[in-house]
C-alpha cells in the first residue's frame, strides 16, 4: 500500500471514530440526564451501549497504530504528531493534501474528544455526589436501627435460667 494510500486509509479510520466519538458524547449527554432523573433500568441500556462503542472505538485504534507505525517508517517521522506530519508536508508535497486532512481531522477529534472528557468528569462528580447521598441515608438508617435496639421494647424471656430452684 502506498504511502497516500495508508494517508487516506488512515485519515477515514479517524472519521470513524469522531462519528464514534459524537454518538458517545450524545449517549453521555442522556446518560446525565437519565441519572438526573434516576431512572437506573434506562441508564444501564445507555450504559451498555456506551461500552459497545467504547469496544468499537479500542478495535479501530489497534488499526490506527498499525497504521500509524507504517507511516513513521515511511516518512522518516521520529513519533506519529500533528507537527511532525506538518514537517513532512512540506518536505513531500505530493503528500501535502492527504496530511492536511489528517491535521483537520486531529483538530475535530480534539473537539469532540474535549466534550466527551467534560461530559465524563461531570459524570463522575454527578456519582460522587449520589454516592455521597446514599452513603448519608444508610448511615441514618442505621443510627436509627441502633437508637431503636438500644430504647425499644426487650423481648419476653419467661422465667430465668439463672435462679437457684433448691431453696
Amino acid at each position: 500500500m502506498s504511502t497516500a494510500d495508508q494517508l487516506l486509509a488512515l485519515s477515514k479510520l479517524y472519521h470513524r471514530q469522531l462519528g464514534i466519538y459524537g454518538q458517545m458524547v450524545a449517549i453521555g449527554q442522556r446518560n446525565r440526564e437519565l441519572a438526573e432523573k434516576d431512572n437506573a433500568a434506562e441508564l444501564l441500556v445507555s450504559l451498555n451501549e456506551y461500552s459497545q462503542l467504547m469496544a468499537a472505538v479500542d478495535e479501530i485504534n489497534g488499526d490506527v497504530q498499525q497504521l500509524q507505525e507504517s507511516l513513521i517508517g515511511q516518512l522518516g517521522l521520529s513519533e506519529f504528531s500533528v507537527t511532525q506530519l506538518q514537517t513532512a508536508a512540506r518536505k513531500l508535497p505530493a503528500l501535502a493534501s492527504q496530511i492536511g486532512e489528517l491535521v483537520k481531522v486531529f483538530g475535530q477529534l480534539r473537539t469532540v474528544l474535549e466534550q466527551l472528557l467534560e461530559l465524563t468528569e461531570s459524570g463522575a462528580a454527578q456519582v460522587r455526589v449520589k454516592a455521597q447521598t446514599a452513603k448519608h441515608s444508610v448511615q441514618k438508617v442505621r443510627k436509627g436501627k441502633h437508637v431503636t435496639k438500644a430504647y425499644g421494647q426487650k423481648p419476653y424471656v419467661p422465667g430465668s435460667h439463672f435462679l437457684d430452684k433448691k431453696r
